[in-house]
């Protein structure tokens, strides 16, 4: 319900780790920067499945700097919100052409985990 939701958010506004809404100095940012950063690296990852078939799982030079700068709070909610947009308008668009299928196949996963998991 709403409501619920709405005393969630306020649960959670009250719990939040304020650290992450702020700067060394005291600076407060309207967005958690820390989230922001893991939102924006899960994009340009997804972005990269799409265009090559592969995860980004560690990211090196500009792109590296790029994210640790978010986390340093470099930047506005409003550019990283635009960035955000079009990374998530390119996903959309082309989520379909990448070859993934839609559903993951939970037991081949298993497998691989269990295959993993032995050594």
């Amino acid at each position: 319900s709403s409501l619920k939701k709405w005393k969630e958010y306020w649960e959670w506004m009250e719990k939040r780790n304020q650290a992450r809404w702020e700067d060394y100095d005291g600076k407060k940012f309207d967005y958690d920067k820390k989230n922001m950063l893991h939102t924006l690296r899960l994009m340009f990852s997804a972005e990269n499945i799409i265009k090559n078939g592969e995860p980004i799982v560690r990211f090196e030079g500009e792109r590296l700097q790029y994210l640790r700068k978010i986390r340093e709070g470099a930047f506005t909610y409003d550019e990283l919100m635009e960035i955000a947009n079009e990374k998530m308008a390119f996903i959309e668009t082309n989520q379909n052409s990448c070859g993934l299928p839609e559903k993951c196949n939970a037991n081949k996963a298993n497998e691989l985990f269990r295959e993993l998991a032995k050594d």
